[in-house]
């Protein structure tokens, strides 16, 4: 498997991973990241393509606290957490 990171622009970033399994056709998939650091799409490119988006909700402290992923099949996956503050 070779990696490729996309060092000249960080907002997305990408990652693209190469690799294949014994006796079959070769697989792409391409990671896109925002600022933060969380993967915001990724998409396989080869016999069997798929993709995803995602989404998220942030708190006043930048944490997440709604990712919603939008998949090729229609389908919407949702996660949600909360955070406890102290002063």
């Amino acid at each position: 498997m070779q990696n490729y990171e996309d060092s000249l622009s960080r907002s997305p970033s990408v990652t693209i991973s190469a690799y294949t399994k014994l006796n079959a056709r070769a697989m792409v998939t391409i990671h896109e990241y925002d600022a933060f650091g969380n993967e915001i799409k990724w998409s396989n490119v080869g016999e069997s393509s798929r993709y995803a988006r995602t989404v998220y909700k942030y708190d006043k402290n930048m944490n997440w606290i709604e990712k919603k992923m939008f998949l090729a099949n229609g389908r919407i996956k949702l996660y949600k957490r909360e955070f406890d503050y102290w002063e």
